[in-house]
Formats: C-alpha cells, structure tokens, sequence
C-alpha cells in the first residue's frame, strides 16, 4: 500500500505538468488542487487545533483530503472526514 505522502508526491507532480502544460489534459478533467503551500498551511493548522473531524465542501483530485487525514492522524487514531 502506498503511504499518503507517496500519493500527494504523485498529485504534486501531476497538477505541476498539467499547469506546465507538460501533460495535455483537457480543462474541464484538470486537477483543481489547492497549493502545496496552502495545504501546508491547513495541515499545521489541523494538528496545532487537534482536529478530529472535518467538513470538506467541494473535491477535485483529493489532494487536500490527503493532506487533511495526515493532519488529523498525528493526534486522533480515527478521524472523520465529510466530503460533500
């Protein structure tokens, strides 16, 4: 199984050739992720907070989910997350 970090490395590289251009992907599949410095931001704040669950309005590719589960992990053995 692959680590969380493995797959936001894989989404991270995507969504830079896909902004690039590198990779033609038609606009309307294109990932909608946030930043890499937002979803750095989110997780600081979700572990500092202690989040134990999370309403996610809205998702692309999720990216940030993934970084929003590794967040909660560092202080819950079971956090929620609602996509909607």
């Amino acid at each position: 199984m692959m680590s969380i970090h493995t797959v936001l490395a894989r989404l991270e590289r995507q969504s830079m050739l896909e902004k690039m251009r590198i990779v033609n992907v038609s606009s309307e599949k294109r990932m909608l992720a946030i930043t890499p410095q937002t979803a750095r931001f989110y997780h600081d704040l979700l572990v500092r907070i202690k989040a134990k669950n999370i309403l996610e309005l809205g998702m692309s590719s999720g990216y940030s989910t993934l970084y929003f589960l590794d967040a909660m992990l560092y202080n819950h053995k079971n956090p929620r997350i609602i996509t909607l």
